[in-house]
């Protein structure tokens, strides 16, 4: 008797519809949140933030707006990366172990890359001028701060946790030279950059994406040299060098690595100068055409 009874629970139980789950029974977030690829730390980033300041706040607009950009402004550093993993086979036998070393590398590349343009984002209060109305703007550098540093460190966390002492030194001179670019040159009191003084003189500099240190006084002045040196600093060597180290994890030769060096810092050159025009193109290929461009592009440089 009671044995019948349980059993006709139980059967009710499995045979009960399981309510629907509906697209408007979501938030925009979440659903933004469920189209992004597997990069789980964004997603932390993202949810302990809100914690901390609600999802109404400029600076989190701001960081979701980098993180979620539309095509327009979106320059898929990661994406790119991946394709270029993809694109050249490893030669480990533990292709799974360096496919996963691969994504986590193309994830912290994006995080660092995310934390350096909110630091850039601060307001400069001065302490003269500042008054009640100047606190939200203080308030808003604090978060971004914290925002930022956030990444950094969760990405520098990661690139320790590939534990590839090479890998580390390379991506370490990137962050190096996104450190320098703040430095470069004179800057205005919200700390942009203001273009050098021209020379009277026509003398000219070659600019090459090699380790050779570059000497402000002989760029400063030129207008092409200058805007050369502060992309470089400020972005392309990052893109450049992630590039390589991805194919260092992959444990192609030295020649590879200097070659998805070079393709990764003229990458980034393509997205300064023809942003509209290579996200229009990009959106039109197929995945196959997009990986036979990347190996004609390697085979160029």
């Amino acid at each position: 008797m009671h044995a019948s009874r349980a059993f006709r629970r139980i059967s009710g139980l499995l045979h009960q519809k399981r309510p629907e789950t509906t697209v408007a029974s979501l938030t925009k977030d979440e659903i933004v949140m469920l189209l992004r690829p597997p990069f789980t730390n964004w997603t932390n980033a993202i949810r302990e933030a809100e914690k901390v300041v609600g999802s109404n706040h400029l600076v989190l607009q701001t960081a979701k707006n980098v993180l979620y950009g539309d095509s327009k402004n979106l320059q898929p550093w990661g994406l790119i990366i991946l394709l270029l993993a993809k694109a050249v086979k490893t030669r480990s036998t533990q292709s799974k172990v360096v496919e996963e070393q691969q994504r986590q590398l193309a994830e912290l590349t994006e995080m660092m890359r995310t934390g350096h343009l909110i630091h850039k984002g601060i307001v400069n209060v001065p302490f003269a001028t500042r008054s009640k109305n100047s606190e939200s703007a203080i308030f808003g550098n604090k978060i971004a701060i914290l925002l930022g540093d956030y990444l950094l460190v969760t990405a520098n966390a990661m690139l320790a946790g590939l534990r590839n002492a090479e890998v580390l030194y390379i991506v370490s001179t990137a962050l190096k030279d996104l450190s320098e670019s703040e430095f470069l040159g004179e800057r205005d009191e919200q700390n942009k950059p203001l273009p050098g003084k021209p020379k009277n003189d026509a003398a000219d500099r070659n600019i090459t994406f090699t380790t050779t240190s570059i000497s402000i006084d002989d760029v400063l002045g030129n207008p092409r040299k200058e805007w050369t040196a502060r992309s470089l600093f400020n972005g392309v060597s990052l893109l450049g060098r992630s590039c390589q180290s991805v194919m260092l994890l992959g444990q192609q030769n030295r020649e590879i690595q200097n070659s998805a060096y070079h393709f990764g810092c003229n990458t980034k050159h393509l997205y300064d100068d023809h942003a509209k025009k290579a996200i229009g193109y990009v959106e039109n290929i197929s995945q196959g055409e997009t990986i036979d461009v990347i190996k004609k592009l390697i085979n160029t440089f």
